[in-house]
């Protein structure tokens, strides 16, 4: 249980770096892709916290993340194609 807890404290951490970094940036005028990566440099400097991951998360998290973004690119550029074939 108390893994558990550690790693929820470490989800609230990183959403409030992140809204914290959106907000600075929106201020600056800074696009928050920049300022997340400068934010990511930063933040690696310092003491790095070990997640115990397991192959079959990071498959069930990034792999359906991937394979619906390649399917929405794949048909947005399927009706592209068609319609100026059309024209």
């Amino acid at each position: 249980m108390a893994e558990i807890t550690e790693l929820e404290i470490l989800v609230l951490g990183a959403l409030l770096i992140v809204s914290l970094v959106v907000v600075l940036g929106k201020r600056f005028r800074v696009h928050p892709a920049v300022g997340l990566v400068i934010a990511g440099v930063l933040l690696t400097g310092q003491a790095a916290v070990e997640i115990p991951l397991s192959s079959e998360l990071i498959l069930s998290l990034f792999l359906p993340t991937s394979t619906s973004f390649a399917a929405t690119f794949g048909r947005s550029c399927y009706w592209r194609f068609r319609a100026s074939s059309s024209a």
